[in-house]
């Protein structure tokens, strides 16, 4: 295993560069942008607005959003090799 004192292995870290940049494109052709708000609706750093999200179902939401996010992630990193 290397860690930074030793160098960074350059092929692996342009790998997970893209992989990362499909995973983050993927994100947001499915939900239409990166940013929380954006996709609630809701400033959660704002107290109030943060209840309202709770009170009609915000956390659920993301949680269904997450189980997505995770599936396409996974389908994405198994399909290094395949490409």
């Amino acid at each position: 295993m290397k860690g930074r004192s030793q160098g960074l292995d350059q092929e692996a870290l342009q790998k997970c560069s893209a992989l990362s940049k499909r995973i983050i494109e993927r994100f947001i052709d499915e939900f239409g942008s990166e940013r929380c708000q954006d996709i609630t609706g809701y400033l959660l750093s704002d107290p109030a607005q943060y209840r309202k999200w709770l009170e009609n179902g915000g956390k659920e939401k993301c949680i269904d959003l997450v189980k997505s996010v995770t599936l396409f992630s996974a389908e994405i990193m198994k399909s290094i090799g395949k490409d």
